[in-house]
């Protein structure tokens, strides 16, 4: 967290060296004010980082994100990031930023509407549910050493295509009348956690002991608990972590070091 913050707040004493054509009409609020933009599947925003605000935020976020709206636009841009999973953060932190801030270095001097950033990452929403998300921004003002002055973009839910075994990031260029080119892209793998799949405590004490061998009645009998709790405990396990059958969760249990 720490470090993503310290990144956002160079953009305060940062100089804007490269602009987006007509970059002052996405400074204007009125530019946003466009009701369609909320009936999207996807949650359009406007990022100033000079002084941590949103330009625009599309109001479906809590439909999308599960987090009010107010709130969001209350606590800022930099916000969001209390709703990372840990290990996304950490990633953000020691590598995607990096990247995707040196790229907009190199490319200060090209056609910065052309060039579109995007990266993955998971949050828990306020319900305790995972989501994969994509975000994909413009730089619309460039600082000083690639840094992000004013960005638009959206954020989109694509938890149904996340396989949740690795995240990526990557530039592209989109020019008119030609195939979009792909700059760079890089694939992180992640490991699988338990928060990911938001198991209870009572869950994983079941699959702790299955790990560890106990077959239900076991389990049962030192917890006490009944054999038909312990399989309704088996049964929301798999349901969670998509497997199918207890084995399966107690190898990506071990395989992760859960326990």
């Amino acid at each position: 967290m720490k470090d993503v913050l310290q990144v956002l707040e160079k953009a305060n004493h940062t100089k804007g060296i490269s602009f987006i054509k007509d970059y002052k009409k996405y400074l204007n609020k009125a530019f946003y004010e466009d009701n369609l933009s909320d009936a999207l599947n996807h949650v359009l925003f406007a990022i100033d980082y000079r002084n941590n605000t949103f330009i625009h935020l599309g109001k479906n976020i809590e439909q999308i994100f599960g987090i009010e709206y107010q709130e969001m636009m209350d606590n800022g841009p930099q916000y969001i990031y209390n709703y990372f999973l840990e290990e996304d953060v950490k990633l953000l932190n020691s590598k995607t930023l990096k990247i995707l801030i040196q790229i907009a270095k190199e490319q200060k001097d090209k056609d910065l509407e052309e060039l579109k950033f995007a990266y993955n990452y998971r949050i828990k929403t306020p319900k305790g549910e995972v989501k994969c998300m994509l975000n994909r921004y413009t730089n619309i003002i460039l600082g000083e050493e690639g840094f992000p002055l004013v960005i638009v973009g959206s954020m989109t839910d694509i938890s149904e295509f996340c396989n949740n075994k690795e995240l990526f990031c990557e530039v592209t260029r989109v020019r008119e009348g030609r195939e979009s080119e792909r700059l760079f892209q890089a694939i992180f793998p992640i490991a699988k956690t338990a928060n990911q799949y938001n198991l209870s405590k009572k869950e994983m004490e079941v699959l702790s002991m299955v790990v560890k061998g106990y077959i239900s009645k076991e389990i049962a009998d030192q917890t006490n608990r009944s054999v038909e709790t312990i399989h309704s405990h088996r049964k929301n396990i798999l349901k969670k972590m998509n497997c199918h059958n207890i084995t399966e969760a107690a190898m990506i249990a071990k395989d992760n070091n859960w326990f």
